[in-house]
């Protein structure tokens, strides 16, 4: 039951906020992380190999990366990292937020979100340079950073329908807001 200034809807209802969004989807995840790994995979959403889909997996909400990587692990080098050799602009946006990730042992799979919107080529153009930049400040090797896009069902269709491609960095790692209104027992907040 709903509230009348809301015509009997209640806020869950009304909303369209990412965050809001995020947030009911971070702790439906977080109470099993690692079936919502097995779920990507046999859903070709993401492709992990069998030790990944057996690896212990955590799962952040609103994850400011940059920022809390460098004042945590390089407190004594955080102004050499933020400012680049030939310029002063931070090259590790500290205000740069990831919707969610999803940390396993040798995998970060960043996962970038909107309620309704569309993901716009700025964008698009920054996913891309997150990979990079994620790989470049944990100078790891073997990490493997991975992107999924996670939008309205109404979002990808209408790519489908207007031949618009998606963007190469999200086109075979997406889903949508129904996808998990199913996996989640039919919640309205996630019927998008």
């Amino acid at each position: 039951m709903g509230f009348d200034y809301f015509e009997g809807k209640q806020w869950n209802e009304v909303t369209r906020d990412e965050r809001y969004f995020c947030s009911h989807l971070y702790h439906e995840i977080n109470q099993d992380v690692s079936s919502f790994i097995q779920w990507l995979s046999s859903n070709k959403i993401y492709q992990f190999s069998d030790t990944e889909l057996n690896s212990t997996w955590e799962i952040g909400y609103e994850v400011c990366f940059y920022r809390d990587y460098i004042n945590y692990f390089k407190k004594d080098s955080k102004s050499a990292l933020l400012k680049s050799a030939t310029e002063q602009t931070n090259i590790y946006s500290p205000k740069r937020t990831f919707d969610l990730c999803l940390f396993g042992p040798n995998h970060i799979i960043i996962i970038e979100a909107k309620a309704q919107g569309r993901f716009h080529s700025e964008q698009n153009e920054e996913f891309v340079e997150d990979k990079n930049l994620v790989k470049k400040l944990l100078g790891s090797q073997n990490l493997k950073v991975g992107m999924i896009a996670l939008a309205s069902s109404q979002y990808f269709e209408n790519m489908n329908t207007y031949k618009k491609p998606l963007p190469e960095v999200i086109s075979n790692n997406y889903m949508h807001w129904k996808h998990l209104y199913k996996l989640f027992g039919n919640s309205v907040l996630l019927d998008a």
